[in-house]
């Protein structure tokens, strides 16, 4: 398709040259006026170097010389039949120009009749036309109008129901923190009550704790003072086992001096006195070993007791402190939990807020 169009356009600018003899085309750019002759000018070495353009000037003129002669002897021949034909034709065609002539006018009034007919009937129909295009145009507007107002009566609807859905997930959201913030409440309470009963109870352990520690003070002093009595009559047993294990050293001496004595004098006498010496001697020293030992278990047992009194009275001290501690951590558990009923209260009169907000109806555009 392309090729032959290509083809079709060379043959179009392209034309034979004038001179007959040369077989070239010229081609035509299409401005200013064609050449009709090979541009650049062809010359011919055989015909003494003439160009194509001369040697269709000598044809031309040859061909004139050769052809004048004749054609004047014919047209001689020819002139006076002619002549008369002529002059007969021109009175029939004289005849016939009248007839033309008359027709035309008829044929010009009623071509302009019929134009105006045809110019009427097409204002009419260019009226009709119009008529139609506007009433399409309108229709065209009207159907746009109502697809507009279909389409803003479904967004519309469709933003309704947005709006509706919101609602009541804000609503549903809104009452659950309300029954999230009123659990919350709750076990705030519950959680300020167990520590406002933590408290009485640190208190009362407190008053106990202080009461204790008063009744061990007073349990300490009179173990001080028995303690300081036994200490006293420790030492009084300690000096009379003392006295007691001399009185017992001299007297197995005098024993043991009579005895030697008896065994080489024969005193039977004097050998029972003095077992009788030593065995007095061996139960003072056994009653005075029996009351070292009494004090001195009494006396163990008073610092054992001592010692537990003042573990108590540490124990009693740390119950205090403990019960300090408890008080001041209920404290600030009482502080924790008003702050918390504070915020919850907070959350639950936004979330009363959120679901008024919620339950009022959407405002339409």
């Amino acid at each position: 398709m392309t090729m032959e169009t290509s083809g079709t356009a060379q043959e179009a600018v392209t034309r034979p040259c004038g001179y007959s003899r040369c077989d070239r085309r010229i081609s035509y750019s299409g401005s200013g006026r064609p050449p009709r002759y090979c541009q650049p000018e062809r010359r011919w070495p055989d015909q003494g170097g003439k160009t194509c353009k001369q040697l269709a000037a000598e044809e031309r003129a040859a061909g004139r010389a050769a052809e004048l002669e004749a054609v004047t002897a014919a047209y001689a021949a020819t002139e006076d039949p002619v002549l008369a034909a002529i002059q007969a034709l021109t009175a029939v065609l004289a005849d016939r120009h009248a007839a033309g002539e008359a027709v035309l006018e008829a044929v010009g009034g009623r071509v302009a009749e019929a134009e105006r007919a045809a110019a009427e009937a097409q204002a009419a129909r260019q009226a009709a036309e119009d008529g139609r295009a506007s009433a399409d145009r309108a229709a065209a507007a009207a159907r746009r109008d109502a697809e507009l107002a279909a389409e803003a009566r479904r967004v519309a609807e469709r933003r309704a129901r947005d709006a509706e859905a919101d609602a009541r997930d804000q609503t549903s959201q809104a009452w659950a923190r309300v029954v999230e913030a009123e659990r919350a409440a709750a076990a705030a309470g519950e959680r300020a009550e167990g520590a406002q009963r933590a408290e009485a109870h640190a208190l009362a352990d407190r008053d106990t704790a202080r009461d204790r520690a008063a009744e061990l003070a007073e349990n300490n002093k009179e173990l001080r003072a028995e303690t300081k009595q036994l200490r006293a009559e420790t030492a009084d047993a300690t000096a009379a086992a003392a006295r007691a294990l001399t009185e017992l050293a001299a007297a197995q001496a005098r024993a043991d001096a009579a005895e030697q004595r008896a065994a080489t004098a024969g005193e039977a006498a004097a050998a029972d006195r003095a077992r009788a010496e030593a065995e007095r001697a061996e139960r003072l020293a056994a009653d005075a070993a029996a009351a070292a030992d009494r004090a001195a278990r009494q006396d163990a047992e008073q610092r054992a007791a001592t010692a537990e009194t003042a573990a108590a009275a540490a124990q009693a001290r740390a119950d205090a402190a403990e019960q300090r501690a408890e008080t001041a951590d209920a404290a600030a558990a009482a502080d924790r939990a008003r702050a918390e009923r504070a915020e919850q209260r907070a959350e639950t009169e936004r979330a009363e807020r959120l679901a008024a907000d919620a339950q009022r109806p959407p405002e339409t555009t």
